[in-house]
């Protein structure tokens, strides 16, 4: 059984949580096994038969003073810019954690998750090191649950990382059947998080193609975080385009480490930085570069561009009047909504 001062050792890792039943799950495993997993969810090579249950009543509440958040919509690149933000023992990237898409789908089923919030973040928030902080990157799916988590953690940061309405459809041009069959239910939750239905015309509803249907998701999860930025305010958190990201990886991830105070040092980030532009970032022992993700969606481009450009088309002149015009970037609306 896991004792009171097991409770406080951040390798008794909290692997799941049922919101009703007021329980925590753990799992005891080291950081090479943070480090090395894309996501720490079901996905997570664990040993499973091994997990131990705990009550809310047996936890502790503490701080998360050095938490810090990575926020994102889907297939922008927010797992590579994790893995760079991984510089044990400097900042350790806890990348979309059960216990938080477990948070969300209560709340989308209506059940008052405040207690286990309180109860999560406290486990989350231990540190792995000394004077080192945590980044915790959730699942897009918990992006519901964006506002109560941030105003949880008074005073942390977070970073917002989105793409273009054309790398979102060229993205899910490579994903599986089973991925795309999940659109409809992403779209759903992120829609339920915000107003945006209630300005949408009825045609938004039958988006004429998978595509259409890929931009209602796409304008949906950009509405959940125009409400992320005007609750919680531009100083806590930084909109970032994953075009902008990629143009330099040198100098804009420094620029997200410093704004999400995770004080890691240049040289041993910039190392890191390396070493990571040139793997796969959900498949680390595979070579993956920048100008290969270009190659790939420029191929794509060519093969299906009228389909995109078709979608991109409906979702300016369906979508777009509806949309808040802080979910759009500068950059954007130059381009006229690309």
């Amino acid at each position: 059984m896991i004792s009171a001062k097991d409770l406080g050792n951040s390798q008794w890792f909290p692997v799941d949580v049922d919101v009703t039943a007021r329980v925590i799950r753990f799992a005891k495993v080291d950081e090479a096994s943070i480090a090395a997993a894309s996501f720490l969810d079901n996905r997570w090579q664990i040993d499973w038969k091994k997990i131990q249950t705990v009550s809310f009543d047996a936890i502790d509440e503490c701080g998360t003073e050095r938490v810090a958040w990575l926020w994102h919509t889907s297939f922008c690149g927010s797992t590579l810019l994790a893995r760079m933000l991984h510089v044990s023992p400097f900042s350790v990237a806890l990348r979309e954690p059960l216990v938080i898409r477990r948070l969300s789908d209560a709340a989308e089923q209506g059940v008052d998750i405040r207690e286990a919030v309180a109860k999560v973040l406290s486990l989350i928030g231990r540190p792995w090191h000394e004077g080192g902080s945590l980044l915790v990157k959730p699942t897009h799916a918990a992006l519901n649950v964006a506002c109560r988590l941030m105003s949880a953690t008074q005073g942390n940061k977070a970073v917002v990382l989105t793409s273009s309405l054309e790398d979102f459809l060229t993205s899910h041009l490579k994903k599986a059947p089973e991925t795309l069959a999940k659109i409809p239910l992403l779209t759903e939750r992120a829609l339920g998080a915000t107003r945006l239905v209630e300005r949408l015309p009825v045609e938004a509803f039958d988006p004429p193609g998978t595509l259409a249907a890929i931009a209602l998701q796409w304008a949906a999860q950009r509405e959940v975080v125009a409400e992320l930025l005007r609750h919680i305010g531009a100083e806590r958190c930084r909109l970032l385009d994953w075009n902008e990201l990629q143009q330099d990886l040198q100098a804009s991830v420094p620029m997200c480490s410093s704004a999400l105070g995770l004080d890691i040092p240049d040289d041993a980030l910039s190392k890191n930085i390396a070493l990571h532009a040139g793997r796969h970032a959900k498949a680390i022992d595979r070579k993956f570069d920048i100008q290969t993700r270009r190659s790939e969606a420029a191929a794509l481009r060519r093969e299906f561009g009228q389909q995109i450009q078709a979608a991109i088309e409906w979702a300016r002149r369906v979508l777009l009047p509806a949309i808040d015009p802080t979910a759009i970037l500068p950059v954007e609306r130059e381009m006229g909504f690309s």
